[in-house]
């Protein structure tokens, strides 16, 4: 397991002053029921619920429609938020049931009726600030090793390796304790490796196969 680091522990948070005044003032607003604070919170965050839709659900159409699915619930659920953690903790949680929900509904659904739908092109993802070795290697075919991952190991590399939160938010996001978070990520980044290796081994092959084809 990766060790604990006391910098991976605590929640970061270097945003300016005068976005987090934005941020507070858009809350204000929407809990006194009028839609236009939810325009501030959309522009603070609208591309990272987008990103982290897109990472977990791998359809840049679905994603598109569960970053707007996510607005309507924070205006709808805005009076659940009690300021007890960052309003960001309780975004991403909101983003993540969202996404994990309707993730798990379409591999219901394709269950049922086959699959749907092949796995969209994440191109338009920012790139993460913090990357392990195996993301940065797999950065041209990171969705489809993310799509290889259950929903709670893809959720947790989502959080950690792309939006670059600590162990201690993505503790805060997913509700589970730190220890959960950094066995998940460490059986994960496994998985991933493994996965990496083995889609190596079939383009190798393929290629061999090629040349001889020649």
């Amino acid at each position: 397991m990766e060790p604990s680091k006391q910098s991976d522990l605590r929640p970061r948070d270097d945003r300016p002053l005068r976005e987090e005044e934005e941020e507070r003032q858009a809350i204000d607003t929407c809990l006194a029921g009028r839609i236009g604070g939810l325009g501030t919170l959309y522009e603070l965050y609208s591309q990272k619920v987008f990103r982290t839709c897109l990472r977990i659900l791998g359809d840049r159409s679905e994603a598109e429609d569960q970053t707007q699915e996510v607005f309507v619930r924070i205006f709808s659920q805005i009076g659940r938020f009690r300021g007890r953690s960052k309003f960001s903790t309780w975004l991403y949680r909101l983003t993540v049931n969202q996404s994990l929900n309707r993730l798990r509904s379409r591999r219901r659904d394709a269950d049922r009726f086959g699959p749907l739908s092949a796995l969209g092109d994440p191109a338009a993802s920012e790139g993460p600030a913090e990357q392990s070795l195996i993301i940065r290697e797999m950065s041209d075919r990171a969705q489809d090793l993310l799509s290889g991952l259950s929903p709670d190991y893809r959720a947790v590399v989502v959080l950690r390796e792309i939006e670059d939160l600590s162990y201690r938010e993505i503790s805060d996001v997913l509700e589970v304790p730190i220890g959960t978070v950094m066995s998940r990520l460490h059986r994960a980044r496994q998985r991933l490796k493994a996965l990496w290796q083995s889609a190596e081994q079939r383009r190798n092959s393929e290629g061999s196969q090629s040349v001889q084809n020649e």
